[in-house]
């Protein structure tokens, strides 16, 4: 049995397919070795293509690329992303299916900052609350986060917030990280009523944010009657 084979080309003895190895074996690349296809020929994957742990370039202009998702299911005193954001991608989108506060009457809050978030930013939002016949209008020019959803309930069935909140440039250290937001609840505030929330925030000065938390006005966010998820997702432009 031979160690190694060394060959200029490999073609199949009979038919068009060759196969390598057997169910289960496994074919590596050493390091800085590459799979070279041609411009016209295809890379057919019928079967799971991992990339975990990769570094994904050159997808098609557009594409939204996965970067890290968690489920909620149980209380935390924040929902943390570190490390998320990087130079790969100049926009991301947050995707929210299922967030509730564990207290009543809670706004809920986006915080930007530093890997571990021992940094935080100082941040400039407005917020407007829509229902069926009134609008309400909130905002600050400098808080330590970007307040998206206000007074929505703890009733798991009627007040858990689904939506979505974009992300743009956050580590361009030469511009302010920039977002916008679009969220639905229940609110109970000024009118107990569904409502939706549209939002846009600014950090007020031009940093690198590379992670975000988001927790709630007061006490704890998520319920064990819950099962909610969080997904940040790259734009490749």
């Amino acid at each position: 049995m031979s160690s190694e084979l060394k060959t200029n080309k490999i073609s199949p003895a009979t038919g068009t397919t060759t196969t390598l190895g057997d169910a289960s074996d496994v074919f590596q690349l050493p390091a800085s070795a590459e799979i070279d296809v041609a411009s016209g020929a295809t890379l057919d994957v019928n079967g799971t293509l991992d990339v975990t742990g990769a570094t994904v370039t050159g997808l098609t202009t557009g594409s939204f690329v996965k970067i890290s998702t968690q489920t909620i299911n149980t209380e935390v005193s924040a929902l943390t992303f570190t490390d998320v954001f990087s130079s790969t991608y100049e926009s991301y989108l947050i995707v929210i299916a299922g967030l509730a506060p564990v207290n009543n009457s809670m706004a809920i809050r986006m915080s930007l900052g530093t890997s571990d978030l021992s940094t935080t930013r100082t941040i400039g939002w407005q917020m407007s609350e829509h229902t069926f016949d009134s609008r309400y209008s909130r905002g600050n020019a400098g808080d330590s986060y970007f307040q998206f959803v206000q007074d929505t309930t703890n009733a798991i069935a009627a007040g858990a917030v689904c939506g979505h909140i974009w992300v743009h440039k956050p580590t361009d250290s030469a511009t302010a990280t920039k977002m916008t937001s679009h969220v639905e609840g229940y609110n109970v505030g000024n009118q107990a009523t569904f409502s939706y929330f549209v939002g846009g925030a600014q950090v007020t000065s031009a940093t690198e944010d590379v992670s975000f938390k988001f927790i709630s006005q007061t006490g704890n966010l998520g319920d064990t009657g819950l099962t909610g998820r969080v997904t940040v997702l790259g734009v490749a432009h």
